[in-house]
């Protein structure tokens, strides 16, 4: 996401939607509402700010093994390491607020959030 003069815009390259587009619409065109689900199922959003994420995370790609085989080709490039860890990528998609960095969210929270901005 980018908070830039016209609020959030959301660059998912994943979608059909277009890009970028508000998080406004993306959310109602993307997540259902949370009443439906039970609570243990009710979305969560950690949300950790850029420059934390490029200093801090570390992935040796160990989430990619299966049986000591990669499930898919892993990337070219190294692994991300940093000064403290070669793998803490728990720590960043937990959803444990007491775990890792910045803050656990739920959706409404979420959208209330970075859609004022």
């Amino acid at each position: 996401m980018y908070a830039g003069s016209g609020g959030c815009l959301v660059y998912d390259l994943d979608t059909v939607l277009p890009f970028p587009f508000t998080l406004k619409k993306y959310a109602a065109q993307t997540f259902r509402c949370d009443l439906i689900l039970l609570p243990q199922y009710h979305r969560q959003f950690r949300v950790i700010e850029a420059k934390i994420y490029l200093e801090k995370f570390a992935s040796d790609r160990s989430h990619m093994l299966a049986e000591g085989q990669f499930i898919a080709k892993p990337p070219d490039y190294a692994c991300i390491r940093t000064t403290e860890s070669c793998n803490n990528i728990e720590e960043f998609i937990s959803i444990d607020a007491a775990v890792g960095y910045g803050e656990v969210l739920n959706l409404p929270q979420f959208t209330k959030r970075f859609s004022n901005r």
